[in-house]
């Protein structure tokens, strides 16, 4: 899957984990999205919610499953 919005991103060369940037870029665009606005603009999920037009409890899955994978696929532990 190409993912649009991770590619326009600038940082995306900057990642040498491959494993990470493999689940990056196979990740669906929106939990991608998500994922750059609450970590790197620092955007709550209330108001990457209204920005994308979306409830904030999908906000969240969305996340948190996209994170979890992250965690899993780097060997790392994870909460709930």
């Amino acid at each position: 899957m190409d993912n649009h919005v991770l590619r326009s991103l600038p940082l995306i060369d900057q990642i040498e984990n491959q494993t990470l940037r493999r689940i990056l870029l196979a990740a669906p665009e929106q939990s991608v999205q998500i994922l750059h606005l609450h970590i790197l603009q620092h955007k709550t999920f209330a108001q990457i919610g209204e920005q994308l037009g979306i409830g904030n409890s999908t906000v969240r899955k969305y996340y948190y499953v996209l994170v979890r994978q992250i965690r899993d696929a780097m060997g790392g532990a994870h909460n709930g």
